[in-house]
Parts: C-alpha cells; sequence; structure tokens
C-alpha cells in the first residue's frame, strides 16, 4: 500500500456521496475525537497503530478520519479506506474487508486501481473460504473442509491456494487416505521445499 500522502482533488461527486456516506454511518466513532482531530491528523494516527501492530486500534482510528472527512470523495478518502481493508484483512475480518474494498472499486475508477482491487477482492472470496474449511477442521470435520478446500487448492494459485493445497493434504492424512495425502504433500514440497511442517508431513507419511 502506497504509504504517501495522497494529493486532495476536493472534488464531489454526488452519486457516489451515498456509498461512502452508507459505509461511514456503519463506523463506531470515540465520543469527541473526530471532532478534535481532523482527518489528516487520524489517519497518521492510525498508521501509527497499525506499525505497532494494534489494528483493531488503527481501524478505529480510519473510521474516525472518514467521519472527519464530512462526506468528501477525493484520493485522501481512498487511501484511509485502502488502510482500513489492510487492517480488516490482518484481522481476519474478510467480508469486512470485501466490503471495503468493493466500495473502493465502485468509488475509484481509474483504470490501475481497479485491476488492484479485482485481484484483492477475488483473494478476498478465496480467503473467506479457506477460513471456512478450517473451522470445519477444527471441528473435526475433515471430509467436509476436505471438499470446501478442494475447489481453492492450487499450487500456483497464490496465498489462498497454498494454504488451500496443504490444509486439503492434512484433511486427507486424518481421513486415513493415506496415499493421496502422500502424493499431495510430495507436490507440495517440490513446490515449497523450505516448508519444514510439510517436509516432516511427507517423512511420516513415507515411513508409516
Amino acid at each position: 500500500m502506497d504509504m504517501k500522502k495522497r494529493r486532495k482533488t476536493g472534488t464531489r461527486r454526488p452519486g457516489k456521496l451515498l456509498l461512502l456516506a452508507a459505509l461511514i454511518l456503519g463506523m463506531a466513532v470515540l465520543p469527541g475525537c473526530g471532532s478534535r482531530m481532523n482527518k489528516k491528523e487520524l489517519r497518521e494516527l492510525g498508521i501509527e497503530a497499525m506499525r505497532a501492530g494494534d489494528y483493531e486500534g488503527a481501524k478505529q482510528r480510519f473510521a474516525e478520519a472518514l467521519e472527519a472527512s464530512d462526506g468528501e470523495v477525493s484520493e485522501l478518502q481512498y487511501d484511509i479506506l485502502k488502510y482500513r481493508g489492510e487492517c480488516e484483512i490482518r484481522l481476519g475480518q474478510y467480508e469486512e474487508a470485501q466490503e471495503t474494498y468493493g466500495i473502493l472499486a465502485q468509488l475509484d475508477t481509474k483504470e490501475e486501481n481497479q485491476r488492484k482491487y479485482q485481484e484483492v477482492l477475488q483473494e478476498l472470496s478465496g480467503l473467506s473460504g479457506l477460513k471456512e474449511a478450517i473451522a470445519h477442521m477444527d471441528a473435526g470435520e475433515y471430509e467436509t473442509a476436505a471438499e470446501k478446500l478442494e475447489p481453492l487448492a492450487d499450487l500456483n494459485g497464490g496465498m489462498v491456494g497454498k494454504a488451500a493445497w496443504f490444509n486439503r493434504a492434512v484433511c486427507m492424512e486424518h481421513l486415513q487416505q493415506f496415499d493421496e495425502a502422500e502424493k499431495a504433500f510430495s507436490a507440495y514440497v517440490e513446490q515449497y521445499p523450505e516448508d519444514e511442517k510439510a517436509l516432516r508431513e511427507l517423512d511420516f507419511l513415507k515411513t508409516r
């Protein structure tokens, strides 16, 4: 994410203000904070909180910054929304992040940014499915988890595809489908030979 301050365009777009207003109205604001600091100061406080690992606090500050924007739609507000979306991703709030990036995709019509937003939205959709599958694994429902992971598993599909492949192999192991699990881990290790956990799983399957 670009850490530089965006140039304020100052333009107002009546047709798009309702979307930004809807986002702002859905955000909690600490009493009095927005009235004492301006949007740029609140944005900087949010960035500082992110650097300190306080993503909940940072998300709150970005919400206040949007509130202080008073319905303005400009590059600065897009920048604040991007930071808010990053906080949501780091907090595992993938559905909320999808909503934030969906609004960005509607508001910010620059072609180069549109490509980025669509890539993020696609990845977030996969993360949401991955999170659901892992919840089934935690509950011991490995067959259901494996079914949900299968369409996501792709060794060339980025972070989501990699994690889905690994966890699907784990599911196969728990379901005592050892030959399939060994094949899956072999393919994974061939692609990611530095993953020590996968190497241990493969060694176990080869010696059992």
